[in-house]
Protein backbone atom coordinates (compact mmCIF):
# COMPACT_ATOMS: atom_id res chain seq x y z
CA UNK A 1 0.00 0.00 0.00
CA UNK A 2 2.73 1.86 1.10
CA UNK A 3 4.25 1.46 -2.95
CA UNK A 4 0.87 2.52 -4.43
CA UNK A 5 0.53 5.77 -2.63
CA UNK A 6 3.88 7.01 -3.44
CA UNK A 7 3.67 8.81 -6.12
CA UNK A 8 7.80 8.12 -8.03
CA UNK A 9 7.15 11.46 -10.46
CA UNK A 10 6.11 13.53 -7.82
CA UNK A 11 8.66 12.96 -5.07
CA UNK A 12 11.35 11.81 -7.20
CA UNK A 13 11.99 8.63 -4.96
CA UNK A 14 10.79 5.14 -5.02
CA UNK A 15 10.45 3.37 -1.78
CA UNK A 16 13.28 1.28 -1.02
CA UNK A 17 13.44 0.47 2.62
CA UNK A 18 10.72 0.32 5.55
CA UNK A 19 11.55 -0.92 9.01
CA UNK A 20 9.92 -0.72 11.99
CA UNK A 21 10.25 -2.36 15.43
CA UNK A 22 7.44 -3.06 17.99
CA UNK A 23 7.98 -3.61 21.63
CA UNK A 24 11.85 -3.83 22.89
CA UNK A 25 13.10 -6.19 20.19
CA UNK A 26 16.61 -5.84 21.59
CA UNK A 27 15.37 -7.12 24.96
CA UNK A 28 13.55 -10.10 23.40
CA UNK A 29 10.23 -8.57 23.92
CA UNK A 30 9.20 -7.78 20.64
CA UNK A 31 9.59 -7.71 16.68
CA UNK A 32 11.99 -5.66 14.06
CA UNK A 33 10.02 -5.56 10.82
CA UNK A 34 12.17 -4.58 7.87
CA UNK A 35 10.54 -4.75 4.11
CA UNK A 36 12.99 -4.13 1.12
CA UNK A 37 11.24 -3.30 -2.55
CA UNK A 38 12.68 -3.44 -5.79
CA UNK A 39 11.82 -2.79 -9.06
CA UNK A 40 10.54 -4.25 -12.42
CA UNK A 41 9.38 -2.41 -14.83
CA UNK A 42 8.67 -0.20 -18.25
CA UNK A 43 11.53 2.58 -17.57
CA UNK A 44 9.16 5.52 -17.66
CA UNK A 45 8.59 4.36 -13.91
CA UNK A 46 11.92 3.65 -13.02
CA UNK A 47 13.86 6.96 -13.75
CA UNK A 48 13.53 8.56 -10.38
CA UNK A 49 14.26 5.54 -8.67
CA UNK A 50 17.86 4.64 -7.24
CA UNK A 51 19.77 2.15 -9.53
CA UNK A 52 19.90 -0.41 -6.28
CA UNK A 53 16.24 -0.34 -5.93
CA UNK A 54 15.87 -1.68 -10.33
CA UNK A 55 16.18 -5.39 -10.65
CA UNK A 56 15.74 -4.66 -14.35
CA UNK A 57 13.81 -2.27 -16.98
CA UNK A 58 11.82 -2.48 -19.51
CA UNK A 59 12.46 -0.40 -22.61
CA UNK A 60 9.72 -1.45 -24.61
CA UNK A 61 7.38 1.46 -25.32
CA UNK A 62 4.42 -0.88 -25.84
CA UNK A 63 4.79 -2.22 -22.30
CA UNK A 64 2.94 -0.86 -19.74
CA UNK A 65 3.91 -2.59 -16.30
CA UNK A 66 5.33 -2.37 -12.93
CA UNK A 67 5.98 -4.82 -10.47
CA UNK A 68 7.63 -4.99 -6.70
CA UNK A 69 9.68 -7.69 -5.38
CA UNK A 70 8.82 -7.47 -1.39
CA UNK A 71 11.04 -9.17 1.15
CA UNK A 72 9.44 -9.14 4.40
CA UNK A 73 11.69 -9.93 7.47
CA UNK A 74 10.66 -10.29 10.44
CA UNK A 75 13.03 -10.69 13.03
CA UNK A 76 13.04 -11.53 17.39
CA UNK A 77 15.29 -12.91 20.20
CA UNK A 78 13.92 -15.45 21.69
CA UNK A 79 12.49 -15.00 24.96
CA UNK A 80 13.78 -18.23 26.35
CA UNK A 81 17.37 -17.08 26.13
CA UNK A 82 16.65 -14.10 28.42
CA UNK A 83 17.01 -15.65 31.81
CA UNK A 84 20.62 -16.14 31.45
CA UNK A 85 21.76 -12.70 33.03
CA UNK A 86 21.54 -8.67 32.02
CA UNK A 87 25.14 -9.37 30.52
CA UNK A 88 24.34 -11.81 27.78
CA UNK A 89 20.68 -10.69 27.73
CA UNK A 90 21.87 -8.42 24.02
CA UNK A 91 24.04 -11.23 22.79
CA UNK A 92 21.01 -13.46 22.04
CA UNK A 93 20.96 -14.25 18.39
CA UNK A 94 18.44 -12.77 15.99
CA UNK A 95 15.98 -15.89 14.74
CA UNK A 96 14.65 -14.11 11.32
CA UNK A 97 11.57 -15.15 9.48
CA UNK A 98 11.79 -14.24 5.35
CA UNK A 99 9.16 -13.89 2.96
CA UNK A 100 9.23 -12.61 -0.56
CA UNK A 101 6.51 -12.01 -3.01
CA UNK A 102 6.09 -10.21 -6.54
CA UNK A 103 3.64 -8.03 -6.82
CA UNK A 104 1.87 -6.05 -9.51
CA UNK A 105 1.82 -2.53 -8.93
Amino acid sequence: MAIQGNNREVSSTCISKITSDIGEPEKGQGYRVEVVVRYIGAQKYLKNCSSDTIISTLNDSDTDSLFAIIDVYVKYKDILHKNIGTYYEYRIPWQTYHKRSIQKI
